[in-house]
């Protein structure tokens, strides 16, 4: 059976704000480095929970959506007791 390709028009805006602690989604704990900082594979985990929480309520009951690419720069080292701002918006 092949898969049908949808077609989805939401307009998409969220905001998550989240403080970095000790043992929890640092690179230390992800095995990703050595630092206790944010974890890339925290910051690719949390960009694609708050996109599923976006779509959550554009989806019909029983749908899901799946991500396919991930293309992210981290460019600088968190440390634990900062917060991380995330933006997400459709375009």
């Amino acid at each position: 059976m092949p898969i049908a390709q949808l077609n989805l028009i939401l307009t998409l805006q969220m905001l998550v704000l989240m403080r970095i602690r000790q043992g929890k989604n640092t690179a230390a704990e992800l095995g990703s480095g050595d630092m206790d900082v944010f974890g890339t594979p925290a910051m690719v985990a949390l960009m694609e929970a708050a996109a599923c929480d976006a779509l959550r309520g554009g989806l019909a009951a029983g749908e899901t959506s799946v991500g396919t690419h991930v293309d992210v720069k981290h460019l600088a080292a968190t440390p634990v007791g900062m917060q991380v701002l995330l933006s997400i918006s459709s375009h």
